[in-house]
């Protein structure tokens, strides 16, 4: 059977695409991973890989019926582009329908239909049983023996007899001579095939077909036995179809085939004489290729085989076997036990059972037919304990039944591994777990019985299934047949007794090696490869295996490669960085560092220091940069690092990502850094940040490195360009939706430090924000970030992007090598050489790591701004109460001091957000803002959160903005019962939720909630006190990390009052309010400052 190139070209569309598909074929890119032969539907789905630019997958259904032939692809898909952007099959459709064809696929099919094929009604002739001739009656009917001669026809007009006896003779002495050569002559294989209708009753009706042809071809339906029988008596040529024709001159029978054809045509004639005397008329004893068998003619036929036919009952091959050697009958303790067999003639001359046929001696019919009744009347175990059993079982014990007793003993389990030929080119195996089912005792064969419950287990430890029936399964494929060849079956040979198929010893282990050398050719780099002595089609096997993630790949002399060897599975990050190329090739200096951190065992040959290598000496010594003496901190261990690896990355012109978790201090590292550039050298360097945190970074600016120039570039479009011309040495510091707008004020700009805070905000490669920072010109670019990979790994590539612009390659080069294969596929290996690569440029360090640094509570002010909007609400009315104070003070100040706090709690609010009390507010909350970014970077984090806040009104506010983000939480105010306290409490503690908001004054107190590791202070509160006793409900006894405290602060407002009166005055504090909130004590000069 084949697929006509005419159908492979019309599906190609046109002459270009089938040359390229028949380019894959001849170049072997494209393998068949499996193939799943339907015999039903007459139908095969096989599936594949084509290496082009990458690899890609294919599935292909084709038709094999026999009788189709330009119509056999019935359905096809491939995963490359091509195939869907064209209406048309593509080269790797083409090339996999050419490879399947080349690799064997379809031999043997058109065979193997015909030979199943055969379901035609059966001979319809009126009571072949009234035919009751007995064989005896045989003995005087005409012998049929081979004698070549014609007798002559003396009618023959113009030819004397002495003519015609002539010729004839002439005939008698050809024959003499074909029968000299007759050794020379190809012997046939016949086959008997006995089918059985109506099988559930005592005597079915039988019918046999017999085949006939060259051994190891197809075999042909000898559709009429008397005239093969005649034509082969008499030389004379008969037609089976266009490929087989029998000839008597060159084909011969064997002795046996001969005997029992030349009984079964003298019956047939026998049979038909008998009809159509009965009937009056010829009717032939062989319809449709069958012969009708009645008891009397199969039990001739049963007698006249020698043992050597090949013989199929109900398609099942059948041999002639003697009883007494048999296993038929078993008797154990309980019950006499009876293989499965079937009565073949009325009388029990014959009977068989799966795989057998056996003649039943005259004394033992009799007894066979009971036992026959009786196991079916049981299923095949008759119980001893009834007269039946005691008496059928004293009778089989003196007969010769193949009768065989059970030992009270268990048979040791067996293991047996065997190949699976039904799948043509394709490595399958069964694999049967049994047990050892026979012992010799003094002489005499007994049987042992199985310990199921153990069977099971073994079968489910060798295969990881569950029980089955039979403890039987088969393997399919390269990969699943090498795996436990190689890693499982060694541990099951030193447990068990495992039996395995001498053709599988072909599978062994074989070692191969690739080894890359870097090599300077002038002023270039060169990488070559030596393979030592491998094929280039195992190279293309081996690559092929490396790409598609196999864990084996056999070679081309039956070797079997484990290609998750160390120095192979660095070749495949080698590979993937070189396009799959293994020629020698000019690389880059960058592109040489690169390979060299992904395989330590390349060969570096006279390649001088690079870059990288370079900067990886100096950060292993222990000479470190020495932190500027102007900064007004004592930095940990952990940040004296961090600094040295940022100053190390500067000086060489390169840069990386700070991913430290939140609160080990990423600022004040990165402000370090900075300091020291510009104690070196006048310039400018940028610092872009989220809106909401630029006034924080000023603020550490000037805490830390007071003598360092920064200055936010903020206000109207005008004010932005008039500060950024006047700005020339120093730190800019603006927010990512400034720098997007201001975009071509920065592009002629060059800077020292290029520095990206919160830069999960470039994590989407194609926003504008992005594309606008990579405009950026500085000698080093750096990413501050706690959360490098929130989603998607190429959230890492677009901030590595920035940092390192074409490390990573471009998008679509990291997406074929990296992307798909982690997101995705979960790929360890290329995981592994993407960690390599970037490990000298991404340093990460969490609080666990570093907790012995690490105070038990690290407490941050985050200084946050307003919105434009926010900020002139503010404004007016801190102005307007600014005038009701001055008046209240020096009037009746005692009195006024539930007003004043009325006052101050609204300028409060509108620093939170203008929300809590101004209807229909339009303006936006840097606050809320902030609260979201933080909450999500912390839960990226895998952080927990506790929210406290005095004004129950902004959760509402907050947690709209929550549910957008899908973050979880749970609430306690005033209206929480007690109850429902405690239930949401241990619901947290146990990791349900992922933030907790909570009212100061309803959960300030009384609640363990150490399932929380940070604590955040939406407004400050007058008093620390409460503030302190708040966090300590997730730092307290029983908590195992470090908290960090978190408290968000409104610049220039009353709430940055409030933070400097506690840090400056704490005793003031304590004066001014009681332990509910109420001002007692403050003076009119402390008032005044607060409204300043």
């Amino acid at each position: 059977m084949n697929i006509s190139k005419r159908e492979v070209k019309l599906i190609a569309g046109d002459i270009s695409n089938y040359n390229r598909g028949l380019k894959s074929f001849k170049s072997n890119l494209c393998e068949i991973e499996n193939a799943e032969y339907n015999w039903d539907d007459l139908e095969i789905e096989f599936q594949g890989t084509a290496l082009g630019t990458k690899m890609y997958n294919f599935d292909i259904k084709l038709n094999i019926d026999v009788k189709a032939k330009d119509d056999r692809i019935m359905d096809y898909n491939c995963n490359c582009p091509a195939f869907d952007q064209y209406d048309r099959a593509c080269k790797h459709i083409i090339g996999g329908l050419l490879t399947f064809e080349a690799g064997g696929y379809l031999d043997g099919i058109e065979e193997h239909i015909l030979e199943s094929s055969y379901s035609q009604p059966l001979l319809e002739v009126e009571d072949l049983e009234l035919i009751h001739i007995d064989c005896d009656e045989l003995e005087g009917l005409e012998e049929f023996e081979y004698y070549p001669y014609d007798e002559p026809d003396y009618n023959t007009p113009n030819k004397s007899r002495e003519t015609l006896l002539y010729e004839s003779l002439k005939k008698y002495e050809k024959s003499l001579e074909k029968t000299e050569n007759i050794e020379e002559k190809i012997e046939l294989e016949t086959e008997y095939y006995l089918e059985r209708e109506n099988i559930y009753s005592y005597r079915p009706n039988y019918f046999l077909k017999i085949k006939i042809g060259i051994v190891g071809k197809r075999k042909y339906v000898v559709k009429d036995v008397v005239q093969f029988i005649d034509s082969y008596k008499h030389g004379k040529i008969l037609e089976f179809g266009k490929e087989f024709e029998f000839n008597p001159a060159e084909h011969k029978l064997t002795d046996y085939d001969y005997k029992l054809l030349d009984q079964i045509s003298r019956m047939c004639k026998i049979t038909e004489e008998f009809l159509t005397k009965y009937n009056g008329y010829h009717i032939s004893s062989v319809r449709k290729g069958k012969i009708s068998l009645t008891n009397e003619w199969f039990k001739m036929f049963l007698e006249n085989i020698s043992g050597n036919e090949n013989i199929k009952l109900d398609n099942e091959k059948m041999k002639l076997s003697s009883l007494e050697e048999a296993n038929f009958t078993f008797i154990n303790k309980k019950s006499l036990g009876v293989e499965p067999f079937s009565v073949l003639t009325d009388g029990a001359e014959f009977i068989a059972t799966q795989a057998e046929i056996y003649p039943i001696k005259k004394k033992d019919r009799e007894l066979i037919k009971i036992l026959y009744d009786a196991a079916s009347l049981q299923n095949g175990s008759i119980s001893r304990a009834g007269e039946l059993g005691k008496t059928l079982t004293k009778l089989v014990k003196n007969t010769d039944l193949g009768t065989i007793e059970f030992l009270d003993q268990v048979g040791e389990p067996i293991i047996f591994i065997d190949e699976n030929r039904v799948y043509r080119n394709v490595l399958s195996i069964d694999i049967k777990v049994s047990y050892q089912k026979e012992m010799i005792v003094e002489g005499k064969k007994y049987l042992l019985n199985e310990d199921k419950k153990k069977t099971a287990e073994i079968f489910k430890e060798v295969t990881g299934l569950d029980q089955r029936s039979d403890f039987n399964t088969s393997l399919y494929g390269k990969g699943d047949v090498l795996e436990f060849f190689l890693n499982k079956l060694p541990k099951l040979n030193e447990k068990y007794n495992v039996q395995i198929d001498e053709n599988l010893n072909r599978i062994k282990m074989k070692k191969v090696s690739i080894d890359g050398t870097i090599i300077k050719n002038g002023d270039l780099l060169e990488i070559t490869f030596d393979t030592n002595g491998i094929s280039e089609d195992d190279l293309k096997a081996i690559q092929l295996g490396l790409l598609n993630k196999k864990k084996y790949v056999k070679l081309s002399d039956d070797g079997i490669v484990d290609l998750a060897d160390k120095k192979l599975r660095e070749l495949e990050g080698t590979l993937a960085e070189l396009d799959f190329e293994l020629g020698t090739q000019q690389i880059s200096e960058f592109t040489a560092s690169k390979l060299g951190l992904i395989s330590p065992s390349l060969n570096m040959k006279n390649v001088g220091d690079l870059k990288i290598e370079k900067l990886l000496k100096s950060i292993k010594n222990n000479e470190r940069e020495i932190v500027p003496k102007s900064i007004n901190a004592t930095l940990r261990n952990y940040q004296n690092h961090g600094y040295d690896w940022m100053k190390k990355l500067h000086d060489s012109n390169l840069g990386g990502i700070l991913a430290d978790d939140m609160g080990l201090g990423k600022t004040l590292q990165a402000i370090a850094l900075l300091t020291a550039v510009h104690s070196e050298q006048n310039g400018r360097s940028i610092v872009i940040a989220p809106t909401s945190l630029t006034h924080n970074w000023l603020k550490e600016i000037r805490k830390f490195s007071p003598e360092l120039n920064a200055v936010i570039v903020e206000g109207s479009v005008k004010e932005r360009k008039e500060l950024l011309n006047n700005f020339k040495n120093g730190v800019i510091l603006t927010s990512y939706g400034s720098f997007k707008k201001d975009i071509e004020n920065y592009e002629n700009l060059e800077f020292l430090v290029a520095m990206l805070d919160e830069a999960q905000n470039i994590k989407n490669s194609g926003t504008l924000v992005k594309k606008a920072v990579q405009k950026i010109k500085s000698s080093s670019r750096f990413a501050l970030t706690g959360t490098p990979i929130e989603n998607s790994i190429f959230e890492l590539w677009s901030i590595f992007d920035f940092v390192l612009p074409t490390y990573l390659h471009s998008r679509e080069k990291f997406k074929r090598n990296y992307g798909k294969k982690i997101n995705q596929d979960m790929d360890e290996d290329c995981l592994i050489n993407l960690k390599k690569l970037i490990k000298p440029f991404i340093l990460r360090r969490t609080k666990s790591e570093v907790l012995k640094e690490l105070p038990e509570k690290i407490v941050t002010n985050m200084i946050l701004g307003m919105d434009t909007v926010q900020k002139k609400y503010y404004l007016s009315y801190l102005s307007k109460f600014k005038e009701e104070l001055k008046d209240n003070l020096e009037e009746e100040f005692d009195k006024s001091r539930i007003k004043i706090l009325a006052l101050l709690t609204r300028l409060r609010q509108i620093c939170c957000t203008p929300e809590l009390f101004i209807e229909n507010y339009k303006g936006k909350s840097a606050k809320v803002e902030a609260l979201i970014e933080l909450l999500e970077e912390l839960k990226s984090g895998g952080h927990r959160v506790l929210v406290f806040s005095q004004f129950v009104k902004s959760f509402e506010i907050i947690k709209k903005q929550l549910d957008l983000k899908k973050i979880t939480h749970f609430q306690i105010d005033g209206r929480t019962k007690a109850k429902k306290r405690l239930e949401m409490c241990d619901s947290f503690n146990g990791g349900e939720k992922d933030i907790f908001l909570i009212s100061l004054k309803a959960g300030g107190s009384g609640l363990n909630l150490t399932g929380a590791d940070v604590v955040i202070h939406f407004d400050p509160w007058w008093n620390p006190a409460i503030e302190a006793q708040a966090t300590d409900r997730a730092h307290r006894i029983g908590q195992d990390k470090v908290v960090q405290v978190i408290k968000l602060i409104t610049e220039g407002t009353v709430e940055e009052k409030i933070i400097e009166i506690q840090e400056k005055k704490s005793h003031l504090i304590n004066s001014m309010v009681d332990s509910k909130g109420k001002i007692e004590k403050l003076t009119k000069k402390d008032i005044l400052e607060l409204f300043e």
